[in-house]
């Protein structure tokens, strides 16, 4: 469930400086990670604090054009794979002083909190069961939000956290809310879905206050994306097809 922190609170200061503290810690860690590869960045594998308990970025490769990977000195990169024909993914080659060098600063980000001081911060139980979803913490402009595990009811002791009808798909700021019509859901799934190589595998849920499943949205191995929904409204989109590079079929 997600829960919007009310302004001016405890609570919604807490989020608010943990998000300001990790934006700020991000771009210093790009700094140090393009000062020690020697070129700027755009894609990359590894964490991010929102899947990972100790909500660290880490980088474990680099995704280059072709192009720039045979600029690149073959001693210090390795070459793991291609990458969508067009890209390569890559990592240092630790056994030289460049190399580790560029791993150090690949592990350099320094946790500003993790999931289990969250929930202290918060004055919220932790989940007693062994399989959770991760805590998240998120922002849209001025607002601040915390997910936490579906077993958890947040509002109930914290009453600075409201239960909020909106989803948050992994890795964005993109929202659905309960003022979008289902059609309007599905443009901003495949509005996300599109752009994220990541996702491929997940579905992503859009459920309702009442934990009923609104809609999801599905991403295969070959990047097809299908969109679902069961509203009894809308007639002509039971399923929404699939969309590809050349649109709806």
């Amino acid at each position: 469930m997600i829960y919007k922190a009310k302004e001016g609170s405890k609570a919604y200061e807490y989020i608010k400086s943990v998000c300001k503290a990790e934006e700020e810690e991000y771009k210093a860690y790009v700094k140090r990670v393009e000062d020690a590869i020697g070129f700027k960045y755009n894609q990359y594998v590894g964490y991010y604090p929102n899947c990972c308990l100790s909500r660290k970025y880490l980088i474990t490769a680099l995704i280059v054009e072709q192009e720039l990977w045979e600029k690149l000195d073959k001693k210090i990169w390795k070459k793991e794979k291609v990458v969508s024909g067009t890209c390569v993914q890559i990592t240092p080659n630790k056994r030289t002083k460049k190399g580790k060098e560029i791993a150090a600063a690949f592990s350099s980000y320094n946790a500003v909190t993790n999931h289990f001081k969250i929930f202290g911060e918060l004055g919220v139980s932790e989940p007693e069961c062994n399989r959770f979803s991760l805590t998240q913490l998120l922002s849209k402009g001025k607002y601040y939000f915390v997910y936490f595990d579906n077993s958890i009811r947040a509002d109930k002791e914290n009453t600075d956290l409201v239960e909020e009808f909106i989803f948050v798909f992994p890795q964005s700021g993109e929202t659905i809310t309960k003022e979008m019509n289902p059609l309007a859901v599905k443009d901003a799934a495949i509005k996300y879905l599109k752009t994220q190589n990541e996702v491929r595998g997940d579905i992503c849920i859009i459920k309702d206050s009442k934990e009923n499943v609104f809609a999801m949205g599905y991403v295969s191995d070959n990047m097809k994306i299908s969109f679902f929904t069961e509203d009894e409204t809308v007639n002509d989109i039971k399923p929404i097809g699939v969309i590809e590079e050349g649109g709806e079929k």
